[in-house]
């Protein structure tokens, strides 16, 4: 197997990208096996993918891979199939947004992207700030989840997989400017173990050690970028 390794795929590819696809193709119509391989998490990276006219099954991101979700086939989520409980309503703010209401206090902010549906909906405190936000997959289910201090700064960011399970979490502190690093990351219960990285390239490495053994462990790596390759 050959695996063609950039950061990520747009939906208005890079010449870089577009020489990538069509080297993949090639590959394919002379039955030499191939995957293009993405690092970067994206959400709206399968509705790219679609928008380019590119095959699925001819590519795999890390997150996806890691939430099992690179098969996956949905619809987007709209307000109206927003899961609510009861006792909940909802209230439309502005043309992007859409409140969730209980017992007339504002629990949740549903907003909107440019086609409609739901791009990301923050879980409000009773001050009425951000305690969480959850952020949307473009094929309609929650993909990361991240959390807030009271400050508002990020504390922790959980990629989820299908059952809404932390599958990957990213931990932050503030730097000397109060600004929010990452600190490491935790790979959870992946084949009955977890796993803890320090950083995004030795998490990258451990995906494209295990994505190459499950290739039969004789893969052939060509990264594409020089900041995508662990």
């Amino acid at each position: 197997m050959y695996f063609f390794i950039t950061s990520k795929i747009d939906s208005t590819p890079s010449a870089i990208e577009l020489a990538m696809i069509q080297r993949q193709k090639l590959f394919t119509k002379h039955r030499v096996p191939a995957l293009i391989v993405t690092r970067n998490f994206v959400r709206d990276l399968h509705q790219n993918m679609h928008q380019i006219g590119y095959d699925d099954e001819f590519q795999v991101n890390m997150y996806d891979y890691f939430q099992g979700t690179t098969n996956y086939e949905g619809q987007p989520l709209t307000a109206a199939n927003y899961p609510r409980v009861t006792g909940e309503t909802l209230e439309r703010v502005s043309a992007n947004e859409f409140d969730v209401i209980q017992r007339e206090q504002r629990q949740k902010a549903l907003m909107l992207n440019a086609q409609g549906n739901i791009d990301y909906v923050d879980i409000l405190n009773p001050q009425g700030a951000v305690s969480r936000r959850d952020y949307y997959d473009t094929r309609g289910f929650l993909t990361v989840a991240q959390y807030f201090d009271d400050k508002q700064n990020i504390v922790l960011e959980q990629h989820c997989n299908l059952q809404q399970q932390p599958v990957l979490e990213t931990f932050f502190r503030p730097n000397e400017k109060q600004q929010p690093v990452a600190t490491h990351q935790r790979l959870l219960n992946y084949h009955g173990h977890n796993y803890e990285f320090e950083d995004w390239d030795q998490l990258t490495a451990f995906f494209l050690d295990a994505l190459n053994t499950e290739y039969g462990g004789h893969g052939t790596m060509i990264v594409d970028r020089s900041d995508a390759g662990g």
